[in-house]
């Protein structure tokens, strides 16, 4: 979940979510009614909404009502964008502009046309400060801030021209967007980024009429969009909502008449009412996955649920993993990196540690978002993590008897390279003034940082327990997020467990969000990786998806091998249906298409 899954709070690098109010709202334990929904309606579950306007949306819950009330300019199909909102696209042979062609005849829920200045509204509406609202319970600049508030999903646009003006109050408008008529949106890059149109697929990224700022408390209580089901009612941000189905929906028809989402603040509350036959789609708590996949059946794929495969359950695109300081001692070491990768047992960790909530990661990219190759130090392999602890200690017991560095090649540790790499004589010891100090033991221990709360402690402690098994001692501190991000950007750390979340699920959006650009996180692990980097460049410059795949593919390879970062777990989400449901999809979040939905 976004609140779970997103590296320090926020998405693509954002450091904290808007803290929104949730006062009034319904509790955390508490289940909003399904109000009696006609039986042409499906009831789906969702958590508690912060806010369902995408300026305001901060969690999980608000991003399901986002997917069934907005259609974006792009949607993911098989890892790469297609068109959506957009009835075509291209790229530019520099990869810094993109420009969207519109589906004609589309309309809003009120009926006003959708154009390209639709677009052009919503994105500046989520990239400039936010006025002050009832809603945010923010001015343009809190008083206790050096910065103005912004939108969650503000970065979402950094990569467009005139970004920072308008995030920072300078400008009225985002100058890297033009519509040269009704049906085309023009976006101007500040550097070169093909995957832009994969960015274009976020649910906060769909059109907004001109009401959205002539009037943004109505807007925000009922917002109007594009998607295939309207809001039949203000909402009161108590009780579910009730979304009817946008019958000339220019991007095609639901099949169900209308979505009722009841508010359930815990999981275990909403499957309650789920067994009591009150819901028609829900989340499964970790400890009844095993029982409720016995009872509905596993799906044949992580996305979809048909009669006798009425479970789904994937990894999210998500990413749980250790970061390495490769400029201090032991991570400094290639073959230690890879000791502690071998040494932990993904398996257990989200069976036992995480119970289930977790799939484990092989590489970089999780399985439900692209064919990637297994890293072969991902495999649990106790035995070979305990020899490579081994070798080393036992080089370092040796080259500290030699009084040689044991971190140095063989040929400097003998004397036989001089200072600019040329071949030398050992020095006569008669002749040498002064004996080369012994060196320090390898020291192999170190400390683990996590941030405080969620499931980081869980996860660092089985860490702790496998590596303790291939004999290295591991301490653990738990920092505030601020502080956790202040000491990996400073590089005061010899390994942390952090997360990443990349904007779409693609694997281009994964390698841009740990290596990419505008990702603070590639310089954490002091990795001097020049073809990595260049490898991540020619990603970011393939204009054709195909190349742009291959690019990836090696960037993957590359970090693999490395091991600077070692991927850990990606969350995962598990969904199930009533026998009532004779067809429903989920994303690669695990958010339901409502579109997709029949019943029997």
């Amino acid at each position: 979940m976004i609140d779970r899954r997103t590296l320090l709070g926020g998405a693509a690098g954002i450091a904290a979510g808007m803290g929104l109010s949730g006062c009034g709202r319904a509790g955390r334990g508490s289940v909003t009614s399904a109000e009696d929904a006609p039986a042409t309606w499906v009831t789906v579950r969702v958590g508690v909404p912060q806010a369902i306007d995408p300026l305001l949306v901060s969690d999980r819950a608000g991003l399901q009502v986002l997917h069934a009330l907005f259609c974006p300019l792009t949607r993911i199909e098989d890892g790469r964008a297609v068109g959506n909102a957009a009835r075509s696209f291209e790229v530019s042979k520099d990869a810094r502009t993109v420009t969207f062609h519109l589906v004609e005849g589309a309309t809003f829920h009120t009926g006003g046309v959708v154009t390209a200045s639709a677009f052009k509204r919503a994105w500046e509406r989520i990239v400039k400060p936010l006025d002050q609202d009832e809603r945010s319970g923010k001015d343009k600049r809190d008083e206790d801030a050096e910065e103005f508030a912004h939108s969650r999903w503000a970065e979402l646009l950094s990569a467009v021209e005139g970004y920072e003006a308008l995030h920072e109050g300078r400008a009225s408008e985002l100058v890297g967007l033009r519509c040269p008529d009704d049906n085309t949106l023009v976006v101007t890059l500040s550097r070169p980024f093909a995957g832009f149109a994969e960015v274009a697929s976020h649910p906060a990224l769909g059109p907004v009429p001109a009401s959205a700022d002539q009037d943004p408390e109505a807007f925000a209580a009922q917002p109007v969009g594009n998607g295939p089901f309207a809001l039949k009612e203000p909402w009161d941000g108590k009780t579910g909502l009730a979304l009817a189905r946008f019958d000339t929906c220019a991007y095609g028809v639901a099949s169900v008449e209308g979505v009722q989402f009841v508010i359930a603040g815990e999981t275990v509350s909403g499957y309650h009412q789920f067994q009591a036959g009150n819901l028609d789609i829900c989340d499964v708590p970790v400890d009844q996955l095993e029982d409720a996949e016995e009872t509905a059946g596993a799906s044949a794929n992580a996305f979809d649920m048909y009669p006798g495969e009425r479970l789904v359950h994937g990894a999210e695109p998500g990413l749980t993993y250790l970061v390495c300081n490769t400029r201090v001692s032991p991570f400094d070491r290639a073959e230690f990196r890879r000791a502690v990768s071998c040494a932990i047992d993904r398996e257990t960790l989200c069976r036992k540690a995480l119970n289930y909530s977790a799939e484990p990661a092989w590489s970089l990219v999780a399985p439900t978002v692209g064919e990637m190759p297994s890293w072969e130090a991902c495999t649990f392999d106790a035995e070979r993590a305990v020899e490579l602890v081994e070798a080393l200690r036992s080089e370092a017991v040796d080259a500290a008897e030699a009084g040689t560095d044991p971190a140095m090649g063989s040929a400097e540790a003998d004397g036989s390279v001089g200072a600019a790499g040329s071949a030398t004589a050992p020095e006569d010891s008669e002749n040498s003034a002064v004996a080369e100090p012994a060196a320090e033991p390898l020291e192999l221990d170190f400390t683990l940082l996590r941030r405080k709360g969620g499931v980081q402690g869980h996860i660092a402690d089985q860490v702790t327990a496998d590596l303790k098994d291939a004999g290295v001692t591991v301490k653990t501190e738990a920092l505030d997020a601020s502080d956790l991000l202040e000491r990996l950007s400073q590089g005061e750390f010899s390994c942390a467990v952090v997360t990443c979340d990349p904007v779409a699920a693609t694997p281009t959006a994964t390698v841009e969000a740990l290596f990419g650009a505008s990702a603070g996180r590639a310089a954490w692990s002091g990795m001097d990786a020049g073809e990595r980097s260049a490898a991540v460049d020619a990603v970011e410059a393939a204009a054709d998806d195909a190349a742009r795949e291959e690019r990836v593919r090696e960037v993957v390879t590359l970090a693999g091998e490395s091991l600077d970062v070692i991927p850990l777990v990606h969350p995962a989400y598990t969904k199930i249906a009533t026998e009532r449901v004779s067809h429903a999809r989920v994303d690669p979040w695990g958010a339901v298409d409502c579109a997709t939905v029949e019943l029997a």
